[in-house]
């Protein structure tokens, strides 16, 4: 498998580099929207070789990985959608609902005929992977999952409910999400109903093991060994559940 998911997604990294203001990406890209304007779901392909999959968090844009692109897309072909409300997508949600956010990377997959890939999630997008996965397993040949674990602690929910307005944000932090969205902080300010929402979600952030034992593909948790929401032993037994599954912790992050 090219180079090991090219050497199991370019290490060494720092997880905490996601959260850098987005680089200009190199590689060319094709731009698509799934669904038609108003209400779509933007996404972009570009690169050569076997599809790869990269589905951001909460809260940015496809943008967060234009700092991997141009090496990923030499021996892949990348599919960097903007989940609904994000990004250049138009679509967005009532609540945030994985079932549905699922749904919609599923149809960007049959509007590309692409029947297989491997696929790397970064917090959310490593919960809406692990909904995938489970619902369709036979799609994924190997998954990266950045961030997240198969249940949401309390202190993840709590720090969820306590997210400030958009205003009251470092200004730093303002700049920074709003740099990743078409419109901007107001567009930002328009998912925070839905983030907080996640505090509350115990169907799609509550997985039990049996759940997660129903992976079968070749599966990299990466982890900092300091997090502040998900502590080891959550991590281990997100690990341990995994039939195939390789835990990596980032010291020091």
């Amino acid at each position: 498998m090219k180079e090991r998911l090219k050497t199991l997604f370019l290490l060494p990294w720092i997880p905490l580099g996601f959260f850098l203001a987005p680089l200009s990406a190199q590689t060319p890209f094709s731009n698509h929207l799934l669904g038609g304007d108003p209400g779509g779901v933007y996404y972009r392909v570009g690169g050569n070789g076997p599809p790869l999959l990269l589905v951001h968090g909460f809260g940015v844009s496809g943008k967060e990985w234009d700092r991997f692109t141009e090496d990923l897309s030499t021996d892949f072909t990348l599919v960097i959608p903007d989940l609904p409300g994000h990004g250049e997508s138009t679509r967005l949600l009532d609540s945030w609902d994985y079932e549905i956010v699922s749904g919609l990377l599923f149809e960007i997959l049959d509007e590309l005929g692409l029947d297989k890939v491997d696929a790397i999630g970064h917090s959310a997008g490593s919960t809406a992977l692990l909904h995938m996965a489970l619902a369709e397993p036979g799609r994924f040949g190997s998954l990266v999952l950045v961030s997240q674990t198969h249940r949401l602690p309390l202190a993840a929910r709590e720090a969820a409910r306590a997210w400030p307005e958009f205003d009251q944000m470092p200004e730093a932090d303002q700049h920074l999400y709003a740099s990743y969205h078409r419109n901007g902080g107001d567009q930002f300010e328009r998912l925070l109903p839905q983030f907080r929402g996640l505090a509350d979600d115990f169907a799609a952030y509550d997985l039990s093991p049996e759940h997660v034992a129903q992976i079968k593909s070749p599966t990299l948790i990466v982890m900092g060994d300091r997090d502040p929401f998900y502590p080891m032993g959550l991590v281990t037994e997100f690990y341990e559940a995994l039939p195939n599954g390789v835990l990596w912790v980032v010291p020091n992050q």
